[in-house]
């Protein structure tokens, strides 16, 4: 593609680039919750800025986003138990502080499919928890590139930031909240 192409691609609001989701990605839950913490906040101690929180009710499914090859982490710090897929666009999204992993991936995964196991996009990979350093039972998602930079997810098809705050690049919080929920 070539430099203008790119550029063109580009939607430019008032002299600044606007972000927008990889192509491809669900939110990772059917039905809706809301959200409890937004990108670059507080609660993520300066890790996983772009990552949001969604309130989840405890063993509600967790979904996988995209497609792509999973991997369990029982008990990690913080995370809990943690679920990372790697999909074919070189990007990898994390679902943190399960209570538990889909049993029969988990199984399979931990007796044949050391290296991985395949995934597709709107599978059940695990429950919402609290693992982790958590204070409740919500559902931490994010998506990263290679190198562990974020990857802008806040425009997700299906959220929607409340309209005293709608989310913007640079700030956690807006009007002193940064709420919303998403539908997947």
């Amino acid at each position: 593609m070539t430099v203008l192409a790119t550029l063109a691609l580009l939607l430019v609001v008032g002299g600044s680039v606007a972000y927008a989701a990889p192509g491809g990605y669900r939110l990772p839950f059917s039905g809706y919750a809301e959200i409890s913490a937004g990108p670059r906040c507080n609660q993520h101690y300066g890790q996983d800025q772009e990552a949001i929180d969604f309130v989840m009710q405890p063993g509600r499914q967790i979904l996988a986003s995209k497609s792509g090859v999973a991997y369990f982490y029982p008990n990690t710090w913080p995370g809990g138990n943690m679920v990372k897929i790697y999909h074919s666009d070189g990007l990898h999204s994390t679902y943190a502080h399960l209570s538990s992993f889909e049993a029969t991936k988990y199984w399979y995964y931990t007796h044949y499919y050391t290296n991985g196991l395949w995934v597709n996009q709107g599978e059940v990979i695990g429950y919402a928890g609290s693992t982790g350093n958590s204070t409740g039972t919500h559902l931490h998602f994010s998506v990263n590139r290679s190198n562990n930079s974020a990857v802008v997810i806040y425009d997700l098809p299906g959220i929607r930031w409340w309209i005293s705050n709608v989310a913007n690049r640079w700030s956690c919080t807006i009007d002193g909240r940064n709420e919303g929920s998403g539908s997947g």
